[in-house]
C-alpha cells in the first residue's frame, strides 16, 4: 500500500548534468531538439520515480519551449521538480540551462512541463503522497500547474478524448446562500440560533469579518447586525474527493476556466471540505464550462 505521508517541495528537486556527444547534433552542429526532448523525458521520469517510489508512466507533455540552442561542447543542466500532485498524477517542471565549460556562463535554453501517472503492480493508478508547498514561490508553481492541467483537460475534451476525473466531483448544497460582511470592529455575531449547516466560512481579517449564510436566515441575522453588508443569490457546491489542503491548487484551474467564461465565483476551504459559490444566474453556464473540462456533478 502506498504511503500518503505528505512530502515537501524541496525533497522533490533533482539536478542532472549532461554533455551531449557530437552524433547527437543537428545539421547546424547544435544539439538536436529531438534528443533534447528525450533527455527531458528521462530527467522528468527520474524526478517522478523518486517522488512516487514506484512505477510511473508519461501521460502528457503540457508545454515545451526551446529558447536557444545548445552549442557544441556545452554542458547541459536539467533542473527538475514536482510542481503539483493530484490523486495519482503529478506535473514535473524542468528548466534547461546550457553552460560554457570554459567560462562557466549559463544560458536558459528551455523549459518543459510533463505529467506522469503512478501505477501499481497491476497497472492501475496508484495514490501519491500529497505535496506540501514551503513558500509563496511553491504555491505559485502549484497554481500554474493546476491552470495548465485545467486547460489541457478542456483541450482534450474539445477533441473528443475521455478525461479522468481524478476522483473530484461537485455536489450541490440545497437552498441559496449569501456572502455577509461586517466591519472589523463589529462585535462577533451570535450564531447560536442558527442550524449548524446554515452558516460556514467564518473569517476575520484586518478590514472586515465575513461569513456565508443560508438566505432563509438572512432577515433575522440582518436584524441583529444592522451594519451587515450582503451579497445574496449564490448557489453552493462542495467538492467531493478532496481530503487534504494540498489538493486545493486544482481550484486555480477551475477559476481560470470560469474567468475565461466571464463567470465570478467564491471558494472556501474548511477542514477537508472545499465549497464553491456561484451566482444563481451563472449556474447553468458554469456547469457547462466545468463539465466540458471533465469535472463531474
Amino acid at each position: 500500500m502506498t504511503s500518503r505521508s505528505a512530502r515537501s517541495v524541496s525533497s522533490t528537486k533533482v539536478s542532472v548534468m549532461h554533455r551531449p556527444l557530437p552524433e547527437k547534433a543537428n545539421h547546424a552542429g547544435n544539439l538536436h531538439g529531438g534528443n533534447l526532448m528525450r533527455y527531458l523525458d528521462e530527467v522528468g521520469s527520474l524526478v517522478a520515480i523518486r517522488y512516487a517510489r514506484g512505477r510511473i508512466v508519461t501521460a502528457s507533455v503540457n508545454g515545451i519551449s526551446f529558447l536557444g540552442p545548445v552549442l557544441p561542447n556545452e554542458i547541459v543542466h536539467f533542473h527538475g521538480a514536482v510542481n503539483a500532485v493530484w490523486k495519482s498524477s503529478m506535473e514535473v517542471g524542468i528548466r534547461t540551462e546550457s553552460e560554457n565549460p570554459y567560462t562557466g556562463a549559463l544560458r536558459h535554453v528551455g523549459s518543459c512541463y510533463l505529467t506522469f501517472v503512478s501505477l501499481d503492480e497491476h497497472g492501475a493508478p496508484r495514490l501519491l503522497p500529497p505535496l506540501v508547498p514551503e513558500n509563496k514561490e511553491d504555491e505559485r508553481r502549484m497554481a500554474d500547474a493546476a491552470r495548465r492541467s485545467a486547460f489541457s483537460r478542456l483541450d482534450r475534451r474539445s477533441k473528443g478524448s475521455s478525461l479522468p476525473s481524478e476522483g473530484l466531483a461537485f455536489e450541490s448544497m440545497p437552498g441559496k446562500f449569501a456572502v455577509c460582511k461586517l466591519p472589523s470592529d463589529a462585535p462577533f455575531p451570535d450564531f447560536s440560533f442558527l442550524p449548524q449547516s446554515s452558516c460556514f466560512g467564518l473569517f476575520r481579517v484586518l478590514s472586515y469579518f465575513s461569513c456565508v449564510l443560508a438566505e432563509e436566515f438572512l432577515a433575522v441575522f440582518q436584524k441583529n447586525n444592522p451594519t451587515l453588508e450582503v451579497c445574496a443569490g449564490f448557489v453552493c457546491f462542495t467538492v467531493a474527493g478532496m481530503p487534504t489542503l494540498s489538493d486545493t491548487p486544482f481550484l486555480a484551474g477551475v477559476a481560470m476556466l470560469l474567468t475565461s467564461a466571464q463567470i465570478s465565483a467564491y471558494s472556501v476551504f474548511l477542514q477537508g471540505n472545499c465549497c464553491l459559490l456561484l451566482k444563481a444566474e451563472d449556474l447553468e453556464q458554469a456547469v457547462d464550462v466545468l463539465k466540458n473540462a471533465g469535472y463531474a456533478f
